[in-house]
């Protein structure tokens, strides 16, 4: 069934290559709605792609987050996947920002968080450190907690600045500013001036 599944993804990649993400999509959950039962890591994958293409190509937040919870679901029962989860994780704290189910969203950054705390991922579990991190501070924002979320993008810049990574370092400096500055702008100024830059 692996070559099946393989098959399947080859053509997806063909179709989104072309423009075509809904016939891409389509051959994706091909693999999801089959009577046959795929390896789970197999459905795990091909739920996480077809997230990603309808996150980046549709206005479909809520079918990318039933495909993102159930990749979770079975992400449960595997011990190992880092990377897999990560990105589950990151995507799905995506959606619930977009659909506004910001608790949602912190509960989900927190469990990532929690995940890397266990690992011993080093550079990539550091890197998804900063990210969730950053994503967290955007979520506290939101809500109106600046110094929860200058509290976050300090331990990212730590992160970062550990790692001797520049680019991270300056975006949570850049972040951060923005986050303080926020405190003295009218709440829309300040959610204009985070779009454009963030």
């Amino acid at each position: 069934m692996e070559a099946v599944a393989e098959g399947l993804w080859g053509l997806a990649d063909y179709e989104e290559k072309k423009g075509e993400i809904g016939k891409a999509v389509k051959c994706l959950e091909a693999i999801c709605q089959s009577q046959v039962s795929f390896l789970p890591i197999i459905e795990i994958k091909t739920r996480l792609r077809i997230a990603t293409l309808l996150l980046n190509h549709s206005n479909n937040v809520n079918h990318a987050k039933s495909h993102l919870e159930r990749s979770q679901l079975l992400l449960k029962s595997i011990p190992s996947f880092f990377e897999l989860k990560c990105r589950a994780y990151s995507l799905l704290s995506q959606c619930y920002q977009l659909v506004g189910a910001i608790p949602s969203q912190k509960q989900i950054l927190n469990k990532a968080l929690e995940l890397i705390s266990t690992s011993e991922d080093g550079f990539s579990g550091r890197l998804w450190y900063c990210n969730f991190n950053s994503q967290l501070a955007n979520a506290l924002t939101i809500e109106g907690d600046h110094h929860g979320s200058i509290s976050a993008l300090d331990d990212g810049l730590m992160c970062a600045t550990q790692m001797c990574y520049p680019e991270l370092q300056v975006r949570n400096s850049l972040h951060n500013i923005f986050d303080e500055s926020s405190l003295m702008l009218p709440s829309d100024c300040f959610l204009e001036l985070q779009i454009q830059y963030f």
